[in-house]
């Protein structure tokens, strides 16, 4: 019976190890062109100069729900309206009001990937930063550089990041290196958390299966 007892331990181990598999790991990459298929426009917070108490609710274009917060105060602006930045002109954008908090976008439903092209508040070079947090922790910190001229020609960077393993990010944090992290942000894209493919999860099944056939065969034999 301690045979078998512990056979079947074996067997729940190598089963451990094969979904995890198919669980999280953390491997991430750098997104740095738009991409997405849901975005959220932060004009529905207000008008420009508004200030928003953190947290703040949104709902995106598509439906999906979070909330927004940097540890104080956010406040609407716009690229041409209480803004001189190199955003596009009319941009909704959301800022820290240099206050050196990171900028918190919560999901509610765990998405794949996500960015927002990133400014500094101050004239000159800058980096943009993003960090994704999910139940796997928190993500590498990755970065763009950018150079804030005042030209509202749209040349700022687009940072993002994307979860390689199919989406468990809840929350994407925005940073920046002057002020310090004097940071504004425009419309955030993102797509929603990735289901298994079929195929993936009858190769899993399958391997289970023959798993658990061999470790019968072997405790019939014993």
């Amino acid at each position: 019976m301690n045979k078998r007892l512990a056979r079947t331990a074996v067997l729940c181990v190598w089963i451990a190890l094969l979904l995890s598999m198919y669980a999280y790991a953390d491997n991430f990459a750098i997104v740095t062109t738009r991409t997405g298929n849901d975005t959220i426009d932060w004009g529905q917070l207000g008008v420009t100069f508004t200030t928003i108490a953190s947290p703040a609710s949104w709902t995106s274009t598509l439906g999906a729900t979070g909330s927004v917060s940097d540890l104080a105060t956010l406040e609407r602006r716009d690229e041409g309206n209480g803004w001189d930045g190199i955003f596009s002109i009319g941009d909704h954008l959301l800022w820290n009001q240099d206050n050196g908090n990171a900028i918190d976008i919560h999901f509610n439903k765990p998405i794949s990937l996500g960015g927002a092209q990133i400014q500094d508040d101050f004239f000159g070079a800058y980096m943009g930063c993003i960090q994704a947090m999910g139940s796997f922790g928190s993500s590498p910190v990755l970065c763009v550089s950018g150079n804030n001229t005042g030209a509202e020609d749209n040349s700022a960077p687009f940072i993002g990041i994307k979860d390689l393993t199919g989406g468990n990010i809840t929350d994407l944090l925005f940073t920046t290196d002057v002020g310090p992290n004097a940071t504004a942000i425009n419309t955030v894209s993102f797509s929603s958390s990735v289901v298994p493919e079929p195929a993936s999860l009858m190769l899993l099944g399958s391997g289970l299966v023959t798993l658990a056939g061999a470790a019968r065969k072997r405790m019939r034999k014993s």
